[in-house]
């Protein structure tokens, strides 16, 4: 039965029929005009569900768009029998930083699913990526004693900034007594109506800072009270923005914006860097970024011009090239702490003569050396008692220096970092090397240096034996520590022990407080997800994304959006603790316990060491016969390429995924699939030039997903097959439909899979 616009404008809203959907879908079925005469093929194909014989057929969702009701909607009614949020319904989006919820995004694609006859499949509860940082950095801030009371002291400081400083004296008589002025060329003089923009940073080293501002012709010569409105100076640099109109005629005719500094007060010294001032788009600023010595926009009337310089009237303005200042807060208290896994320390003392004096080294096999062309990656974690920027070298073995340039500077700060860099070897004196030295001594000051869980690669081989350093094997790391004039083997310390300076006179928590506020929060979330819920969502993704490639728990490289789970909880009790959570919270808000089907989910299984660890993870979890995890949830990314040796290998690797996955006796979940087109020199095929050819080639590796899919995986354990993207996702061909929401070759490919 071939199914025509009609039967598909029949399924959708009356409201969306009476607004645009007779434009959006009168050629749903017909691609664009210059394919038609190679594509009228498509029109044969039933929509995709017809074609599912019970096998389950979803689609990632965007939330909002999905809840609108429109041409998505229309599509996922049509064609699939289930939807998931993907990341708009993880703990990124609903939780908030006080710890709060958001469920409205629960509550509209339950709304949608309802509409359209949808089942809902639950994102990921417990990740360590797409997290609500701040929540985590608000629960497990250091402890204050609530009998407190802090001290604030004068601290100085230092800034390496190149800006504008204004030093203000304190008012003694108007507003105007210290002023600052950003001015531009008479010839763009203001007129009525110009609209006006402007963003700069700003800081003081007075906190409490209101500026107002006021239109001039030249500098003190005032034409009117209100420009670009008032400034607020904060005591961290911050950068800010507004934008506006000149539509008083007393402002027709300034070529200047003055700054009254002494509308705050007291004495205060305020710094501007990063000035942009347009009128009608055109930008009005010379050396915007202060690093030059043209002043020539900026002047000012404060210390600096009548102390300094001996002039009573607007001079140009100070720049300088960092600064001193003082400023109050908190007095500084050290606190201990234990970094409770392996890693190589490396003390150094005060530079004698050279950046080398000091160094560190990951160093391979030489068999291995550098050839002209290898394309390497580096990826570690470091911090410094102090913070520092050190230099790279190609080496020989350590020490027999090659080549000045190697994989960049690595920046290292009192908290620990990743870094994470590649590149290619390009030079022709590093050919040769099989080893990476770090100059310590590139800061000079006496510091200690530490590195943990250390990879290297060349050409994707991993060069390193013992890349989280649990192992005894250090033939990769050596060290040379002054006043040492060899280089050595390093020591791989169990754990580290040292001292950091805070500026809050808080206690961090002890590991049981960290683990006890962590359970709680797991707890309450999962309960305040599952009572929105109400039953309604019977599968879900419990946990998800908690493995690297290596088979080890993923650490949070960014505090902002990850969060290790294990960590606090342990890598066994975090998992056991969200699956009990769920089904109590699942059951109490009103689901059937036997409806609920828990899975975990990991993308990147198609790497044997990855599936192998999370199947021993899993097997750990259920030890302690009372935690059940019911099914296996992962992605396929993968290429058509157009080598055939190329794409015999990624068939090859998604066949001996699913047949592993299988193995595991678990349900089954492709939890999308996301597929880009190679050619035959390896570049990526854009959506605007991919051929009709080319797209039925994408759609015959989606044909073979579904059928291995099919074929490998036991009915038994077959829970479904997602879509990752329902339409092209910009220049990557990689949706069923186009951008004009017609199918495409692809989707024949899909459906020859499923029948």
């Amino acid at each position: 039965m071939k199914h025509t616009n009609k039967w598909l404008l029949a399924l959708l809203p009356a409201a969306l029929l009476a607004s645009c959907a007779e434009d959006k879908f009168e050629s749903y079925l017909v691609p664009e005009p210059e394919s038609i005469a190679e594509s009228q093929y498509l029109n044969d194909y039933q929509v995709l569900k017809e074609y599912t014989s019970g096998l389950k057929l979803g689609a990632v969702v965007d939330v909002s768009a999905y809840s609108a009701k429109g041409a998505i909607f229309g599509l996922t009614k049509t064609n699939f029998n289930e939807v998931t949020g993907g990341a708009s319904l993880m703990h990124s989006t609903l939780a908030k930083d006080n710890g709060g919820i958001n469920l409205s995004n629960i509550v509209d694609i339950l709304s949608g699913a309802e509409a359209a006859q949808h089942t809902v499949f639950g994102s990921t509860l417990v990740s360590n990526t797409n997290v609500n940082g701040k929540y985590f950095t608000n629960i497990l801030a250091d402890k204050v004693d609530p009998n407190y009371v802090p001290q604030k002291v004068e601290i100085k400081g230092h800034d390496n900034a190149t800006c504008v400083r204004v030093q203000a004296s304190e008012m003694v008589s108007q507003p105007w007594d210290n002023q600052f002025w950003l001015v531009w060329d008479e010839a763009d003089a203001i007129k009525k109506g110009d609209k006006w923009e402007y963003t700069m940073k700003v800081r003081a080293d007075v906190e409490g800072a209101s500026v107002g501002t006021q239109v001039h012709k030249n500098p003190s010569e005032y034409i009117h009270w209100a420009a670009i409105g008032n400034i607020e100076f904060p005591t961290e640099w911050t950068e800010i923005t507004a934008s506006g109109s000149f539509d008083d005629d007393a402002q027709v005719g300034g070529f200047s914006i003055a700054f009254n500094l002494n509308d705050f007060s007291p004495a205060n010294n305020y710094y501007f860097d990063n000035i942009s001032f347009k009128i009608n788009g055109k930008e009005l600023m010379k050396n915007s970024n202060c690093d030059g010595d043209d002043a020539s926009s900026f002047v000012s009337k404060d210390v600096y011009t009548r102390e300094l310089t001996g002039a009573a009237d607007p001079v140009p303005g100070e720049i300088v090239k960092g600064y001193d200042y003082t400023y109050w807060g908190y007095a500084p208290t050290e606190t201990e702490v234990e970094y409770n896994k392996p890693c190589i320390i490396v003390r150094t003392q005060d530079m004698v003569a050279n950046p080398w004096d000091s160094q560190f080294w990951i160093r391979w096999n030489e068999s291995d050396a550098i050839k002209k062309g290898d394309k390497w990656e580096c990826k570690m974690k470091v911090r410094a008692d102090q913070e520092a920027s050190i230099g790279t070298q190609v080496h020989k073995n350590p020490s027999e220096y090659i080549h000045w340039s190697a994989i960049g500077n690595v920046s290292f700060t009192p908290e620990w970092s990743e870094f994470t860099a590649s590149g290619t070897f390009g030079d022709d004196a590093q050919v040769g090397g099989f080893s990476i030295a770090f100059n310590l001594n590139d800061f000079n000051p006496a510091n200690n240096y530490y590195f943990a869980s250390i990879s290297f690669k060349i050409n994707g081989t991993e060069l390193v034996t013992n890349v989280d350093l649990t192992g005894s094997d250090n033939s990769n790391f050596v060290s040379k520590e002054y006043p040492g004039k060899d280089p050595v083997a390093s020591v791989i310390s169990p754990k580290a022990v040292y001292t950091v300076k805070k500026d809050t006179p808080g206690t961090p928590l002890t590991p049981a407080q960290r683990r006890d506020t962590v359970d709680y929060a797991l707890r309450t979330y999962i309960k305040n997800v599952m009572d929105a819920a109400s039953g309604k969502i019977t599968s879900w993704d419990v946990i998800g994304n908690v493995l690297d490639d290596n088979g080890k728990f993923r650490e949070a490289a960014d505090a902002k959006t990850e969060y290790n789970w294990s960590a606090d909880l342990g890598e066994e009790n975090f998992a056991r603790l969200a699956v009990k959570y769920a089904r109590a919270s699942f059951a109490e808000s009103g689901g059937n316990a036997g409806d609920l089907k828990l899975f975990v989910n990991e993308d990147g299984l198609d790497n044997e060491a990855k599936l192998a660890a999370l199947s021993g993870w899993i097997t750990k979890w259920e030890g302690d016969n009372a935690t059940k995890i019911d099914g296996i949830s992962t992605s396929i990314n993968a290429a058509y390429s157009e080598n055939a040796e190329a794409l015999e290998a990624a068939k090859t690797k998604i066949a001996d995924m699913l047949a592993a996955l299988a193995k595991t006796g678990k349900l089954v979940r492709i939890s999308g699939i996301n597929l880009t087109y190679k050619d035959a020199a390896g570049s990526d095929v854009k959506t605007a030039v991919m051929t009709t050819s080319q797209a039925k080639n994408m759609g015959s590796l989606y044909g073979f997903i579904v059928k291995k899919y099919k074929e490998l995986v036991p009915s038994t354990q077959q829970y479904g097959i997602f879509i990752s993207n329902i339409i092209d996702n910009g220049d990557t061909p990689n949706g069923l439909w186009n951008s004009k929401y017609n199918r495409k070759p692809q989707y024949g490919g899909f459906a020859d899979g499923l029948q």
